[in-house]
């Protein structure tokens, strides 16, 4: 529990700051909820390595990990059945143009016609597209 514990902790402080902002975000949570199914697959493969506290419990106290296997393994289910409740998944459709409007299809969009042609106008601009590969986000 410490490691989980230790791993949301983190999640939760990238979350925060002056420079977060909601695509930063919805990418560090599918991020946590993708290494969540990695560490499920892992356990199912008996490897604890991403729960290092927990590890070096087991091998200093000679411990069998697979009488814990169940109850972490059903742990991890219902955590990321829970995340994926709370977050869902982010509508790419709708925003991905905010993250990067030269590889976004003004097409296949939701958004208004007149924002369409916008993009469109900004998606061909050779000059803009060089200056927006240049740039952190933070910086946009």
């Amino acid at each position: 529990m410490v490691d989980i514990f230790e791993k949301l902790n983190d999640l939760n402080l990238s979350l925060q700051g002056e420079s977060t902002n909601i695509l930063a975000s919805s990418s560090k949570i599918e991020a946590f909820k993708n290494k969540l199914i990695l560490w499920q697959g892992e356990l199912n493969k008996n490897n604890v390595d991403m729960f290092p506290c927990f590890s070096e419990f087991t091998k200093e106290n000679n411990i069998d990990f697979l009488s814990f296997e169940n109850i972490i393994s059903r742990h991890m289910i219902k955590l990321g059945e829970n995340f994926s409740k709370w977050f869902g998944k982010f509508p790419a459709n709708e925003f991905g143009w905010i993250r990067d409007p030269f590889c976004f299809d003004a097409f296949e969009s939701n958004i208004p016609l007149n924002e369409k042609e916008q993009l469109i106008e900004v998606s061909s601009d050779e000059t803009l597209r060089i200056q927006f590969k240049s740039l952190t986000f933070q910086k946009l």
